[in-house]
């Protein structure tokens, strides 16, 4: 019984988690798959020497994702930002066969350790974090703002609650010379929708009220007591009202 439960027990700690991805990656490999898989293995070197550099640790990584932890926030940031200025330099070369972009995200947060890798919420945010961040640029949960804003020198952009898929979460742009300062919470698709959904709610609660408002002028529409005797006036001329 007790080799069960500490088997089932999950393993869990506080993690920095970093999360990257190339932007448009599907269609740099249908245009040129050779060329593309070239220009990111070259780019990939770039990170996985800085991550090495700040301390870090990749856990996984996909066709043209990387995940990884680190010990502290500020390396975290470090990193990324560095990586990012980088990027943005090597594109700007007239050599550059490539113009190859990237979206970063970072997350500080609960996680859950299964031998080399890790899972859980934490995960995902970054995850969520990275999707969000403009191209060039890196976004922040306010669990990562809070631990490295009076400890760096960068300046952050308050993006507000954003909502991606089941992970609600509070996000921050990094500022850098090459990005753009994005509206703040309507900075994303998603939260765009919710106001576009609360207008329409509002706009249905209108119609509602009014509808509702004529309906008092005519006895036999009545449904709810307006003022004490409406409901005697309801009864009595529509007795089939429910």
């Amino acid at each position: 019984g007790c080799t069960k439960m500490s088997e089932e027990k999950l393993n869990r700690k506080v993690a920095v988690i970093l999360g990257t991805d190339v932007v448009g990656y599907s269609k740099h490999i249908e245009a040129d798959e050779n060329l593309t898989l070239r220009t990111y293995e070259a780019r990939e070197s770039v990170l996985l020497a800085l991550i090495e550099e700040h301390g870090g640790r990749v856990f996984n990584t996909g066709g043209d994702s990387v995940l990884a932890e680190f010990p502290s926030a500020v390396d975290a940031l470090e990193c990324a930002t560095s990586f990012q200025t980088r990027m943005v330099e090597a594109n700007k070369q007239p050599d550059s066969p490539m113009k190859m972009r990237f979206r970063l995200g970072i997350n500080m947060g609960d996680v859950v350790k299964r031998g080399d890798n890790l899972l859980g919420d934490g995960v995902n945010i970054a995850a969520r974090l990275e999707a969000l961040s403009q191209p060039d640029g890196v976004s922040i949960s306010k669990s990562v703002h809070d631990m490295v804003a009076q400890k760096t020198r960068h300046k952050f952009h308050d993006l507000g609650l954003q909502k991606v898929k089941e992970n609600a979460f509070h996000a921050f742009d990094v500022i850098m010379p090459h990005t753009q300062k994005r509206q703040g919470a309507d900075g994303t698709k998603k939260p765009l929708l919710m106001v576009a959904l609360a207008a329409v709610a509002v706009i249905g609660a209108i119609f509602f009220y009014v509808f509702q408002e004529q309906g008092v002028s005519k006895p036999g529409n009545q449904v709810i007591s307006i003022n004490g005797s409406s409901a005697d006036q309801t009864s009595e001329n529509s007795p089939s009202a429910k």
